[in-house]
């Protein structure tokens, strides 16, 4: 029941003075009658009335100068949340969310439909994969683990080639496609395989000669160029002058195996130096170095009955070798014991260790924050729990400006595996992957800003210094990590628009600045990794720039599909990469080769993606939804417009394949019919952001 307006004339009496109540009820205000007030009021009891009265609301009066400020601060925090959040829905969202936190009266969590939205929404996307290696065993792999997002790569091309082209074609005439999409939860690694067996024969061991120049190759190759670094190097791994002085001791009677603990880490040493330079081993050794990793293993024993912190160093040594094997698990665990008996020995708490310890600690840290990116798990400590300060200069030990700025990029390494991808949060309340890329983006600029002279992307750097190089490709790399979920939703939704609507320009674009940022990144990798190659003393391939090289090519050829198809520059940048993958000849070649092989097989698909011919794939949609019948099985791969040998190189394999399925479009007829299922997962990509750009807190953007 509405009530009556208030009359404006009446004039304020006080309560004692009333002849009437302050208040009448609903019933008797309609009436315009006296009402005697109570509960009922004399007129509801008689005529057995409801007696219902308004709900008081109590007024607060304010200046206006105050009134005025407050209105002014409301419309210019609107605009602010405007800003973080453009879309008005994800806005009410996020003032639903807040309230109903606000109005629970013991500070519960939201609704339960709420959190469950949130639930079902982040679940599929942030869990990560279980895939299968090639011998057949599983593992986990976290969402940043770049196995982890080939496969969805590989879920994307399952789904929209089948649509794309026609159902005439043979699959045994398209080797790329079956070749890349079959290989749907699997990934690449050796972890499987065995290394050399401990049976080494330990009459047979290095010369003083040989251990002199395998170790000046592995502080060339793994630390800090020999002293010639300006920098210092990224890596702090052993005094090498030290190391070289006991180990001559040892092979000539001086000091017995047990009074020398070096001799274990020059054996670790040895193996990561001639897996770097084979050229350097001792001709003995033919195995990129498995026979001093054995021999390393053999001595360190069982580092879980008994340990001091040297085996840290050794553990570190073996895991630093073991990825750059492409055994990336084992790594993994090997730098978890090593960082748990630095823990151990108080090490984080800055106990028992001198300058040389605290390096390497630091060092062990960035392998830790580093293999969390590469595979997707939490990191070891948190920031929290180290009280250890910064390395220092000394001037016994290398610069160490070099492994400082690591060390800081690896913290923030660590906030974009941990914040954008959902490894390790430590808050129950949603994120909003939006804002933790904005973030993530501030935080690699002001790295970058604040580098010292030494370890900036100069060209005087760049040209003396590898480990310079090295550092920048990693902080590319965490930019194209950073972007690459925005990336793949654009991609989607472009890819679903074409298919859907048949429309090949004008597609909408979002955050197009950042995916700007993550291409430039991408070509200053690849233009870096021309700069190593050129050194005095060329750069070998290591795990890390196959991996820096594999991902800046992948993002190159996800970008041209964005109407940035005409870069002519991009496809030389990706042929360069397949190029250089495809003749490594190190210890990582066939992770080299199979990255290039990829490469290759994804750029044939992107290829003929680009030249699909839309108005007849949009032309499907009208009989979809009175059809639910599946797709014709032989429309489950990709199917190539013929059988012919490919052309010489990426840039002429693409133009090639633009003109020939210009040539060829008007022969293809009889298109398959989307299913249901395959429809809507399509119109998903149109309507909503598959990374969940959800909500968030200020207090997660301090």
């Amino acid at each position: 029941m509405e009530r009556l307006p208030v009359n404006p004339r009446r004039h304020r009496i006080a309560p004692e003075l009333r002849k009437r109540v302050a208040q009448a009820c609903n019933n008797c205000n309609v009436k315009r009658a006296k009402c005697s007030g109570g509960q009922p009021c004399e007129r509801c009891r008689k005529s057995s009335r409801e007696c219902l009265y308004p709900e008081v609301v109590q007024t607060v009066s304010i200046p206006r100068l105050e009134h005025d400020a407050l209105k002014a601060r409301c419309a210019l925090l609107e605009q602010a949340l405007a800003e973080a959040i453009p879309s008005q829905r994800e806005r009410d969202k996020l003032m639903q969310h807040i309230q109903a936190k606000h109005n629970a009266p013991d500070g519960s969590q939201p609704p339960p439909n709420f959190s469950q939205d949130i639930a079902e929404d982040t679940q599929q996307f942030r869990e990560g994969r279980i895939l299968q290696d090639p011998d057949g065993t599983v593992r986990y792999l976290g969402e940043s683990s770049g196995a982890t997002f080939l496969n969805h790569l590989r879920e994307y091309m399952a789904t929209v080639f089948p649509q794309a082209f026609e159902a005439s074609w043979s699959g045994a005439s398209n080797p790329d496609a079956t070749a890349f999409i079959s290989a749907l939860g699997k990934y690449q690694t050796h972890d499987s395989r065995p290394l050399l067996s401990s049976t080494v024969d330990p009459l047979i061991s290095a010369t003083n000669e040989q251990a002199a120049a395998m170790l000046s190759e592995f502080q060339h190759s793994a630390q800090d160029g020999e002293g010639t670094f300006a920098s210092g190097g990224i890596y702090f791994w052993i005094d090498v002058q030290a190391v070289l002085d006991e180990y001559r001791a040892y092979v000539d009677g001086v000091r017995t195996l047990e009074a020398s603990p070096n001799i274990v880490t020059a054996n670790a040493a040895f193996a990561v130096a001639c897996q770097f330079n084979p050229k350097c081993a001792p001709p003995w050794e033919t195995g990129f170095g498995q026979a001093f990793f054995a021999r390393a293993k053999g001595l360190l024993g069982n580092p879980l009955d008994d340990s001091i912190i040297n085996d840290a160093t050794v553990l570190a040594l073996l895991g630093f070798y073991l990825l750059n094997s492409n055994r990336r698990d084992a790594a993994y665990i090997y730098v978890s014991v090593a960082m748990h008996i630095l823990i151990v020995h108080g090490v984080h708490r800055a106990w028992m260790v001198d300058e040389q310890g605290k390096r390497l600690f630091w060092t062990v840290y960035v392998l830790d924050r580093w293999l969390s990116c590469l595979m997707g798990r939490p990191a070891l400590i948190s920031d929290e729990a180290i009280k250890l300060d910064m390395p220092r200069d000394s001037s016994d030990l290398p610069p160490a400006d070099g492994l400082r700025a690591h060390i800081e990029l690896a913290r923030v390494s660590n906030y974009i595996v941990s914040n954008i991808y959902d490894v390790a949060r430590q808050t129950e309340e949603p994120v909003m992957t939006t804002l933790c890329i904005q973030k993530s983006l501030r935080l690699l600029r002001s790295w970058s800003e604040s580098l010292p002279a030494t370890v900036a992307g100069t060209e005087e750097n760049l040209s003396r210094d590898r480990a310079v190089g090295e550092l920048h490709m990693a902080h590319n790399q965490l930019i194209i990590l950073t972007v690459r979920p925005l990336l793949f939703i654009n991609v989607k939704r472009v890819t679903a628009d074409m298919l859907l609507n048949g429309r090949t320009t004008g597609h909408e674009i979002s955050h197009k600045t950042e995916l700007d940022l993550c291409a430039d990144a991408a070509r200053r990798n690849v233009h870096l990794w021309h700069r190593l190659l050129n050194l005095q003393r060329p750069a070998r391939l290591s795990v890390s720039s196959v991996h820096y090289l594999f991902n800046a090519a992948l993002a190159l050829q996800l970008y041209q599909l964005l109407g940035h198809n005409e870069a002519q520059e991009d496809y030389e940048e990706v042929g360069f990469v397949i190029s250089i993958l495809e003749v490594d000849q190190s210890s990582n070649k066939e992770y080299a080769t199979d990255c290039a092989r990829v490469l290759t097989d994804f750029n044939s698909l992107m290829a003929r993606l680009q030249n699909v011919d839309l108005s007849r794939t949009a032309s499907r949609i009208e009989n979809v939804r009175d059809r639910a019948h599946g797709l014709p099985s032989n429309s489950s791969i990709i199917l190539s417009p013929n059988g012919e040998t490919s052309p010489t190189s990426y840039t002429e394999s693409h133009h090639q394949y633009r003109s020939e399925s210009t040539d060829g479009s008007a022969e293809r007829t009889d298109l398959p019919s989307y299913d249901h299922r395959t429809y809507h997962e399509l119109l998903s990509w149109l309507e909503r952001d598959n990374l969940q750009q959800k909500f968030d807190f200020p207090h997660r953007f301090g």
